[in-house]
């Protein structure tokens, strides 16, 4: 249970901490399908390296490959380009709060679809979770109807990947082997769709090969701990507790990005916080 949480809290702070890099790209000029494809195309090489001191076996079955890249990846390809997309009608604030409704999403499948149980201890972190978002939430105008749907949708698909990644034998599959097949479908679909979604840029400069690399270490780094997390504690939980990043995001904004603290904030960080310490300390399952 502890080695769980650590690992998918650590894996939230990982993600957090990429829009630091990501808007150091975007200040080059880089844009959003260059950015995406670079990220998941740098993972490979990362985990080929590290991979390599404890050889890792990368033969996977055709039944396996068609899973992940139709349940697991595709819906990780959605979230990101939804995702993203939605930062050219909206604020990414309030996106990034849309999105961060899906540990909720994840709870209301799970309880109505999969008929699960649901504690009162669950159902209040979830009551602190939903207050905490509407306190990140800004305002937004009638122009941005279609962001908020995007983003919205990004939250459906990436819930949609984690119980995809809890309810298939891929959660049994190495992490850095899972990681692997992840990322080389996703760069895979975004070179493909790159005419529809963006031009890739195919010349980098050293700075932003290094920042690529970085980005890429971080995205392996956090996909690992996930996945590792996920076989610990199930989807209700890992999205829960995965509710670090927004937390990390909103840190290093104050910090690095110079965004103002305002009291909403401290109030909604204190009541997603409320609601991570009431999962980790359960006594009783959910």
């Amino acid at each position: 249970m502890v080695f769980g949480s650590v690992c998918v809290l650590l894996s939230g702070v990982l993600y957090g901490l990429t829009p630091l890099v990501t808007m150091i790209l975007y200040a080059d000029g880089i844009n959003t399908a260059t950015v995406l494809f670079y990220r998941f195309l740098f993972v490979i090489p990362v985990i080929l390296i590290i991979s390599a001191f404890k050889k890792r076996d990368f033969k996977i079955s055709c039944s396996d490959y068609v899973k992940i890249a139709s349940q697991v990846a595709l819906m990780s390809f959605v979230t990101n380009i939804l995702l993203a997309g939605s930062y050219n009608y909206i604020a990414t604030g309030e996106a990034t709060t849309l999105h961060f409704l899906y540990p909720l999403v994840v709870i209301l499948i799970s309880v109505f679809y999969y008929h699960e149980h649901l504690s009162k201890c669950l159902l209040l972190a979830c009551i602190l979770v939903l207050g905490g978002l509407v306190c990140f939430m800004g305002k937004i105008d009638s122009g941005g109807f279609l962001g908020v749907i995007m983003a919205s949708l990004s939250s459906l698909s990436y819930a949609l990947y984690i119980l995809r990644l809890e309810r298939t034998r891929l959660n049994r599959l190495d992490p850095a082997v899972l990681s692997f097949y992840i990322s080389l479908t996703i760069a895979a679909l975004l070179l493909l769709t790159s005419p529809f979604i963006g031009a890739i840029s195919f010349h980098l400069t050293l700075k932003e090969f290094a920042l690529f690399v970085l980005l890429g270490s971080m995205t392996f780094g956090a996909l690992v701990l996930f996945q590792l997390g996920s076989r610990y504690l199930g989807s209700r939980l890992c999205a829960l507790l995965s509710l670090s990043e927004p937390l990390t995001s909103i840190v290093v904004g104050i910090l690095f990005l110079g965004e103002p603290l305002l009291f909403s904030k401290v109030i909604g960080a204190m009541a997603i916080m409320a609601a991570i310490i009431i999962v980790t300390l359960r006594k009783s399952k959910f």
